[in-house]
């Protein structure tokens, strides 16, 4: 069930009850740990909420409108968040954790990745998600339709992407990260690669990726 809350008070017992949380304006926390599956829709900026994912926990976060929830997973939390409208979430992911986010119409993401973290990112339509990795982080991240990605690679990070589509995704690899990216359909990705990295781009069918080398940097281009 449906469930509007205009308090914590109200939050906590419509979660400890199972029900699907409509948060209205106001300040909201929750901790999700072990297995705990709590769903939660956010439709306006006025509605602000902190979650932590922890343990194996896998929370549902639907953000609406103009809405900006913040996320933190943690150990082998799998937080799925949805991005709708103009909305603008806030992912930060450490350890093991692999959360899935999925970006669509004009929403702006942004998702920072950290330790051995695996977020998997799926940009549709007109989004533009930013991801920035670091340390041993690897995020997967999708571009599909004309959705315009920024991907940031620092430290030794090794983020894939794949560009389908009319997407523009813009990857930016430093330090001495080894960023992947494939390239399909009618996708026009634009790589900047930095310090000493090693970005691959792998080109199928007849699109052109803008490349752009600075410093030492060495990117490995295949071309089918």
């Amino acid at each position: 069930m449906h469930i509007k809350v205009r308090s914590q008070e109200e939050l906590d017992a419509a979660l400890a009850r199972g029900d699907v949380a409509v948060l209205c304006a106001g300040d909201y926390e929750v901790v999700a740990k072990g297995n705990d599956a709590p769903i939660l829709i956010v439709k306006t900026r006025e509605a602000r909420l902190y979650l932590i994912a922890a343990g194996d926990s896998r929370p549902l976060i639907d953000a609406r409108g103009d809405s900006c929830p913040f996320v933190e997973a943690k150990g082998n939390s799998k937080p799925h968040v949805v991005a709708l409208g103009e909305s603008n979430p806030r992912i930060k992911a450490y350890g093991d954790s692999r959360p899935r986010v999925e970006a669509w119409g004009h929403s702006r993401p942004y998702v920072e990745s950290l330790g051995g973290s695996r977020p998997h990112i799926m940009a549709c339509e007109n989004s533009a998600p930013d991801i920035e990795s670091w340390g041993n982080a690897h995020p997967y991240i999708e571009c599909w339709e004309r959705s315009a990605p920024y991907v940031e690679s620092m430290g030794r990070v090794a983020p894939h992407v794949e560009a389908w589509g009319e997407s523009s995704p813009l990857i930016k690899s430093m330090h001495d990260s080894a960023p992947s990216v494939v390239v399909w359909e009618d996708s026009r990705p634009w790589i900047d690669a930095w310090d000493r990295s090693k970005p691959h781009i792998d080109i199928r069918g007849s699109n052109s990726p803008k490349i752009r080398t600075f410093n030492e940097s060495k990117p490995h281009v295949v071309s089918w």
